[in-house]
């Protein structure tokens, strides 16, 4: 089967490998990511690290990108950059997923810092209150909704800003100092994920 595919031009191959990514836009491009393992050849030419274009496209399907390209201009999504940014957002959105992050304990207080404030840009994209209008008018931003889709559908971004504030245990460690009937602890953290759930809608 992978020499019948070999057989077929290069184009016909990066085109399957993107169909293959762009079927739903929520989660990683995991089918693209099987099919260029079906074989060695098949993997030079169309993982990750061997091309960037393919992966940059599929950033543009699955991410909103107008606000950067319209700010920045085409360069800030070039191959390499938007190929990595869509690798950095799915590792972030995995952990999301996982739950990983939100407890108060076993966890990576810088990791979960970058997760929340890639969470948070993501969402500025998104919500129409009378703040973000604001944001809007000053920004640029703009986007179809894609990146709320992501972070809602796939990442389970609800569940997880609900778990680290009121989750026994919960990074926030807010039920913790309402039981002692001490103040919200007012650290960098808090104060991102807070944002984060009025973008959310929660």
């Amino acid at each position: 089967m992978p020499l019948q595919l070999l057989a077929l031009p290069f184009d016909v191959l990066e085109h399957v490998a993107y169909f293959a990514a762009t079927t739903q836009v929520e989660g990683p491009p995991s089918n693209t990511i099987v099919f260029s393992q079906a074989s060695k050849a098949l993997y030079q030419s169309l993982s990750f690290e061997h091309n960037p274009g393919l992966y940059s496209r599929i950033f543009r399907f699955k991410f909103d990108v107008d606000a950067p390209l319209r700010r920045f201009g085409p360069k800030i999504l070039n191959g390499r950059v938007s190929a990595n940014e869509l690798r950095t957002r799915f590792q972030m959105l995995k952990r999301l997923r996982n739950g990983i992050g939100y407890q108060a304990k076993l966890r990576d207080v810088e990791t979960q810092q970058q997760d929340l404030w890639t969470a948070v840009l993501m969402m500025l994209e998104v919500r129409k209150s009378a703040i973000l209008k604001v944001c809007v008018l000053l920004t640029g931003l703009k986007n179809d909704g894609k990146n709320s889709k992501q972070l809602k559908e796939y990442g389970r971004i609800d569940p997880w800003l609900k778990a680290f504030f009121l989750d026994t245990g919960g990074g926030s460690y807010a039920e913790h100092d309402l039981v002692f009937n001490h103040w919200p602890r007012d650290n960098l953290n808090n104060r991102i994920a807070l944002w984060l759930l009025c973008l959310c809608g929660g």
